[in-house]
């Protein structure tokens, strides 16, 4: 193909000169292990043979959504995160984790669409809860650095809701 530059996949390894002169020539590594085609085939079976194996265990493996996020809490700010629980029953995990500012601390509270508070928490560090979510709706993840005056806080976090197959669960 015109203009197409052919990339190797292998590293390339500088030459060396007898004179201390900057590198300016490069050569590719010899190989160190060669397969053969009747080695390939066989790892090539194995692993099709495994996949065999996990594919019935993947399709009863429970449905699950879940959101990473870091966020920059500012100075006296609260700021809430929303997930949508689809049917009562689901597991719901939350985990964070201050990663940075003033003492590494926030305030949490997650609340149900009732405004239940069904998770709450002063000064943590981080935190990874998990618990069943009695009721399809809205669940509500606040953060607040209201005691802080000038450090704003980076918090990463994740919200895993997952939804069990079986015993009434049907997709």
């Amino acid at each position: 193909m015109p203009g197409a530059s052919h990339l190797s996949t292998t590293p390339l390894i500088p030459t060396t000169t007898t004179n201390d002169t900057p590198l300016t020539n490069y050569r590719e590594p010899e190989p160190v292990l060669s397969i053969s085609n009747s080695a390939r085939r066989s790892h090539h079976t194995a692993n099709m043979r495994l996949l065999s194996l996990l594919t019935p265990l993947l399709a009863i493996a429970s449905p699950v959504v879940s959101t990473a996020l870091t966020y920059k809490l500012g100075p006296n700010e609260r700021q809430c995160f929303y997930a949508f629980v689809e049917r009562s029953g689901a597991k719901v995990a939350f985990y964070f984790a201050v990663q940075s500012g003033g003492a590494f601390d926030v305030d949490y509270l997650v609340r149900d669409q009732d405004t239940r508070i069904i998770l709450e928490g002063m000064k943590e560090r981080q935190g990874d809860f998990v618990f069943t979510a009695n009721r399809e709706g809205e669940y509500e993840f606040c953060f607040s650095n209201d005691m802080s005056t000038f450090a704003e806080k980076m918090v990463d976090f994740e919200i895993t809701v997952s939804f069990p197959v079986g015993a009434g669960w049907k997709d």
